[in-house]
C-alpha cells in the first residue's frame, strides 16, 4: 500500500504545485506579497505534508485502537514502540516523493510534463530497480538450483532408510512389545510409541535405538550441511541485491519496516542461529540425562518388573495384554521435564533492530534533506511568471 498507492498517491497531488500554480498565474499572484520565496517552498511542503500524514495519523490511531481492544491480540511496550516507530520511515518516504515531485515541477514549465517525468522516475523506483537489482545480483553470484539441494538431501534420506532397513534384516526380533493396545513383533529395530513389552523386546528396542539414533543424527547434519551450504550462497546472493537496492528509496523503505518489524531477514538469521543453539544444548541435555543409553527413555517400568519373553510366547494377545505392565498410556507417569532447556528466540527489536536499520533510515533523511535544497536553490532563481 504505502510503497506502491501511497507513493503514486503523492505524486498525483504534488506533480503540478509549483509548475501548475506557475501556468495560472497563481505563484505570481502569491509572490506579489511580502513574501519570499523560500517562505512560499516551504509552505507548499508542510501544507502538502500535512494533508498527507494527517488522515495517516487517524488511521494509524484507528489501528492502534482496534489493536487494543482486540482480545487475541497482545501488545506490551516493545510492540506498541514499534509500532509507533513504523510511523517515521511512512513519512520519510512520502516525503522523498513529494520533495522529488516539486523538484520536478520547479524543472519543468508545464504540468503534464512534469507528470509524465514523474510517473516514469515511479516506475524505475518502485519497480525497475529493485527488480533490476535481483536480476544482476543472479547473474554475478549465480547459485544452483534448489531442486538440486533437495535432490541430494532426498539421496542421503534415502541412504540413510537403506541402512536402517539393512540393520533391521539383520537383527530381527522374536521378541513381543505393545504400542498402547498394539502388540508388535520385532522388525525395524525402533519404534515410536514404546508403551511396554518384554524384557528381551526392550533390550532389542534399546539395541536399535543405540545404533539408529546416531545414525539419524549424522544423515541429519548431512542434510543441514547441504542446505547451509546454498543459504550462505544465496545470502551472498541477497545482500549484493539489497546492496542495488538501496538506489530506490522504495526499497529501503521496506528494509526499514521489516526491520522495525522483526520479518527481515537478518531477525531471520538470528532465529535460525539460536535454534541451532538450542539443538545443542538440547542434545547435551538428553545426553546427560543418558539419553538412548537406558529403557527409561522408553519406559517407566523397571526392567526387571518386566515379564520374560519366555512366559509369553504361548499367550496369545489378551492374555500377553495381562502380564504387562502398564496395560496403557493412563498407567504411566508424566516424565519430569522441569531441567529440560526451553528456547528463547529473545526480543524482536531493540539495539538489534535499530542498529540494522540505521544506514537505512539516516538515508532516507539525507535523501530528504539534499533534494529539498536542490528544489530550494532551483525555485529560488526560477521565475515565477
Amino acid at each position: 500500500m504505502v510503497q506502491i498507492a501511497f507513493s503514486l498517491f503523492v505524486i498525483s497531488i504534488a506533480y503540478d504545485v509549483i509548475c501548475g500554480e506557475r501556468e495560472r498565474g497563481v505563484l505570481a499572484l502569491v509572490a506579489s506579497n511580502p513574501v519570499s520565496k523560500y517562505h512560499i517552498l516551504i509552505g507548499k511542503y508542510l501544507g502538502g505534508m500535512a494533508s498527507l500524514l494527517v488522515p495517516l495519523a487517524i488511521g494509524w490511531i484507528a489501528a492502534a485502537l482496534l489493536i487494543n481492544v482486540n482480545p487475541m491480540i497482545e501488545f506490551h511496550i516493545a510492540e506498541w514502540s514499534r509500532f509507533a516507530l513504523l510511523f517515521a520511515p511512512l513519512v520519510l518516504y512520502l516525503s522523498a516523493f513529494f520533495l522529488l515531485s516539486m523538484l520536478v515541477s520547479a524543472i519543468t514549465g508545464r504540468s503534464a510534463r512534469a507528470l509524465v517525468w514523474l510517473l516514469f522516475l515511479w516506475i524505475v523506483i518502485v519497480f525497475i530497480i529493485p527488480n533490476g537489482a535481483v536480476y544482476i545480483a543472479k547473474q554475478v553470484r549465480p547459485i544452483p538450483s534448489k531442486a538440486v539441494v533437495n535432490i541430494e538431501s532426498a539421496a542421503i534420506e534415502a541412504a540413510f532408510r537403506e541402512k536402517i532397513r539393512d540393520y533391521g534384516a539383520k537383527h530381527r526380533s522374536g521378541s513381543y512389545f505393545t504400542s498402547e493396545r498394539s502388540v508388535i513383533s520385532g522388525n525395524l529395530p525402533f519404534a515410536f510409541h514404546v508403551l511396554t513389552g518384554s524384557r528381551e523386546a526392550m533390550r532389542w528396542y534399546l539395541e536399535g535405538a543405540k545404533f539408529y539414533i546416531p545414525h539419524r543424527i549424522e544423515y541429519a547434519e548431512q542434510i543441514g550441511n547441504r542446505h547451509q551450504d546454498y543459504y550462505r550462497s544465496l545470502k551472498r546472493q541477497t545482500v549484493l541485491a539489497e546492496n542495488l537496492s538501496r538506489l530506490s528509496p522504495a526499497w529501503v523503505y521496506y528494509n526499514i519496516s521489516a526491520g522495525l518489524s522483526g520479518t527481515d531477514l537478518r531477525r531471520h538469521e538470528r532465529f535460525i542461529r539460536q535454534a541451532q543453539d538450542y539443538r545443542k544444548t538440547l542434545m547435551t541435555y538428553m545426553q546427560e540425562q543418558g539419553a538412548f543409553s537406558s529403557v527409561n527413555w522408553f519406559t517407566s517400568v523397571n526392567l526387571n518388573d518386566m515379564p520374560s519373553q519366555a512366559g509369553l510366547v504361548a499367550s496369545d494377545e489378551e492374555t500377553f495384554f495381562e502380564n504387562v505392565t502398564p496395560k496403557s498410556w493412563d498407567d504411566v507417569e508424566p516424565l519430569d521435564l522441569s531441567g529440560m532447556p526451553v528456547l528463547s528466540s529473545g526480543p524482536a527489536w531493540g539495539n538489534v533492530a535499530l542498529g540494522g536499520v540505521l544506514p537505512d533510515l539516516v538515508y532516507l533523511i539525507f535523501l530528504n534533506i539534499l533534494l529539498f535544497l536542490v528544489t530550494g536553490a532551483i525555485f529560488l532563481k526560477s521565475e515565477v511568471r
